[in-house]
């Protein structure tokens, strides 16, 4: 694990977010109601139920903050595919939040970019897309020397702005990483690695087509081709071919988030 081929991983800060609380009804004079525990604790689980997926206000308790379920129990990388490159200190994350992620898929994504985004690696630079059928840009932070919709890290601020961000993405759309991955090997970066985080569940044609394309269109202007890894979530991402084919064609690898006990992933009793 250790070996990972961006050095990111190697730490594990801890880095917890503030969220809005649920809003409860009062009872009024004499009328029957629950205790309020139960009612927020209702509240929690029809909000997921009703997204299809944990929304990022639905996912913190009035007592702590976090941005991942209380009581989630993380999914370790694991590799499938070596990288035959090494990734770069210039990452652009592609992150899928489209419908077919569901709860316990995206907290192992939102586990997986606090993972890559924590770790110790000098001058590093982030920037993020995610997608369902449309990309959306995370703003960045603003700093020296930062390009606009960047980030310098390591940075507890940066993370939790990130972590912050994702989390509050409704997944309820389609899956078309393509036009992410698109935007993404757009950037200008000489040096750009991509770190692609979905459960697989998209047109590998489509894509394969987007990325051939991006990388033509980048060394026409003068750029390296970008190293791409496939970082997969999900119950049976492991033998996803699609996943598989973006690692090897992009030279990154290909890890997944591997569950000991998949579904006590997320106790959803906490929600």
């Amino acid at each position: 694990m250790r070996k990972f081929a961006l050095v990111v991983l190697l730490a594990l800060p801890v880095v917890a977010l503030a969220g809005p609380k649920p809003k409860v009804p009062k009872a009024k004079p004499g009328s029957s109601v629950a205790p309020v525990g139960s009612i927020t604790k209702a509240i929690r689980r029809i909000q997921a139920v009703v997204s299809g997926a944990l929304r990022y206000n639905s996912w913190h308790s009035s007592s702590s903050e976090r941005v991942l379920p209380k009581n989630y129990k993380p999914a370790l990388p694991k590799l499938v595919l070596p990288s035959t490159e090494r990734l770069t200190n210039r990452v652009l994350m592609v992150v899928d939040v489209s419908g077919s992620m569901g709860a316990r898929d995206y907290a192992d994504a939102l586990y997986g970019v606090k993972l890559l985004s924590g770790g110790r690696t000098d001058d590093l630079r982030i920037a993020c897309y995610a997608f369902d059928t449309l990309s959306y840009r995370w703003p960045g932070v603003k700093g020296k020397g930062v390009l606009p919709c960047w980030a310098k890290f390591p940075s507890a601020i940066a993370q939790k702005n990130l972590l912050a961000w994702l989390g509050a993405r409704s997944r309820d759309g389609g899956t078309s990483p393509e036009f992410a991955m698109a935007a993404a090997l757009k950037s200008p970066q000489k040096d750009l690695s991509i770190i692609f985080i979905s459960d697989g569940v998209f047109n590998q044609v489509v894509l394969d087509h987007a990325i051939r394309r991006g990388q033509a269109l980048r060394k026409k202007n003068g750029l390296k081709p970008a190293r791409i890894m496939a970082y997969g979530v999900g119950d049976h991402v492991k033998s996803s071919r699609s996943m598989l084919s973006v690692g090897k064609h992009g030279r990154g690898g290909f890890w997944y988030a591997r569950r000991h006990n998949p579904r006590a992933t997320v106790d959803r009793k906490s929600h």
